[in-house]
Parts: structure tokens; C-alpha cells; sequence
């Protein structure tokens, strides 16, 4: 009887070190490219992140399994937030939310990107077309109102492809230059930015339209239910 038990508990044991051992050795993936998949799960990180920059980024990390490469990946001046997990077949499957930058801060503040969620990204990572954050715009307006007001527009279509420049000035009012137009935009303190863009766009659609985008030189929407217009003769104009 006890040659019996000792005998299955050996072959037990023998079960159990060959299941370990199998998954310890699933959890261990070569650096080869075709071992691991790649899942953006926003638009902009194929651009921002390529298979072989990830690649090249983990050169140094001596075996991939998934603790390893998430916590490596996690530490990239690119990435937001990134699970992994292994397939049946033994691919690593990556899933990556890659950080979204909405501006480029050239201000107080530095020279940056301004990403959503008010992160900071380095100028020299990546090169995009988005507008400028400029002026007497400093850390903390930068991650909080800044942010709010760029990711706004960064979502907004329209208001995305004309504004050009937004600009703090020293005492705080906020200027926007226009891509389409001789004008600029006062948004005074700019608190209240969702409705005054909002009231642009329709003295846009029902003003601008019909009398021309170069007719006025400064458009202040800082004044609550109000667009106080200046023409380049000096005249000011109310609508």
C-alpha cells in the first residue's frame, strides 16, 4: 500500500513539474517580430508607433513574457496604457492606447505636445500638424483649462481645421488667430469657450458667408450674448 502511494504521488508530482514547465516555457517568447501582434486601439498609434519601434525598444529586455513586455511598454514615452496577453498558438498579443497629443505648446510652459488627459510629450518624439498653444500660457494652465480647450477643438472637425493659433496674452484674455480670415478672435478670459465658439460659428455661417471672411479685423466674443466686430478702418460693428 505505501509502494502504491508513493509511487502515485511521484507520478503526480511528475504531472505536475511537466504542466509547469510547459506553461513557464509558453509564457517565454523569442524576440521575433511574427511572435508578437500589435492592437492599436486608437487611430494615431500605427503613426506614432510602429511594430519595429516597439521591437527595437525591447532589444533589451532578455526574454518577452507578459509581465516583461507589459511593464516595458508601459515605461515608453509613447504609450498611454497597454495590456498583453498570450494566444493558444503562442503569439503575444498587444494591445496598445498610445498617448493622443492635441497641441503644440510653445509657450511659458516649454516647448511640447500637449496631449489628452494633460500629459506632456517631448517635441522631438513625433512631428504633427495641430495648432498652437502660445503666450503667457504656463504648466498648470497647460494640463487643466488648456487641455479641455485643445482637446475640444482637437474633436470638433471644423474648429480643428481653422484655428491655427491660440494665444494667452499677459493679462489672461485668449486670442485665437484663424487659418481662413484677416481676422482675430477675442475670447476675453475664455472660461466660456464651448458657447462662444459655438456663437462664432453661427456669425460664421449667417455673418461671414454673405459679406466676406477678410472684412473685419478683430471679432471679440468676450462680452456674454454678444459679437463686438472691428472693422480695418476702426469702426466697430455689434451683432
Amino acid at each position: 500500500m505505501k509502494r502504491f502511494l508513493v509511487i502515485f504521488l511521484s507520478l503526480l508530482l511528475a504531472v505536475y513539474l511537466g504542466f509547469f514547465f510547459c506553461m513557464f516555457q509558453q509564457t517565454e517568447i523569442e524576440k521575433d517580430n511574427h511572435a508578437i501582434e500589435l492592437v492599436y486601439m486608437d487611430t494615431l498609434g500605427p503613426s506614432l508607433l510602429t511594430k519595429d519601434n516597439v521591437m527595437r525598444y525591447l532589444t533589451e529586455v532578455d526574454t518577452l513574457s507578459v509581465p516583461q513586455i507589459e511593464y516595458a511598454l508601459s515605461k515608453h514615452v509613447l504609450v498611454s496604457q497597454v495590456e498583453c496577453y498570450q494566444t493558444n498558438n503562442g503569439t503575444m498579443k498587444c494591445l496598445l492606447w498610445c498617448k493622443e497629443p492635441v497641441a503644440r505648446v510653445m509657450a511659458d510652459a516649454g516647448n511640447f505636445y500637449l496631449c489628452r488627459g494633460g500629459e506632456f510629450l517631448n517635441a522631438g518624439y513625433v512631428h504633427l500638424n495641430l495648432p498652437l498653444l502660445t503666450g503667457c500660457a504656463d504648466s498648470l494652465m497647460c494640463s487643466t483649462w488648456g487641455e479641455q480647450l485643445c482637446s475640444y477643438i482637437h474633436d470638433h472637425e471644423f474648429w480643428n481645421n481653422q484655428i491655427e493659433q491660440i494665444n494667452v496674452q499677459p493679462n489672461g484674455n485668449v486670442v485665437i488667430v484663424p487659418r481662413i480670415g484677416a481676422h482675430f478672435i477675442d475670447l476675453g478670459s475664455g472660461q466660456d469657450y464651448v458657447a462662444q465658439l459655438e456663437r462664432l460659428m453661427n456669425f460664421y455661417r449667417q455673418g461671414l458667408n454673405k459679406i466676406g471672411w477678410n472684412k473685419y479685423s478683430n471679432i471679440s466674443l468676450a462680452y456674454s450674448n454678444q459679437i463686438v466686430c472691428k472693422t480695418y478702418k476702426s469702426k466697430k460693428t455689434k451683432k
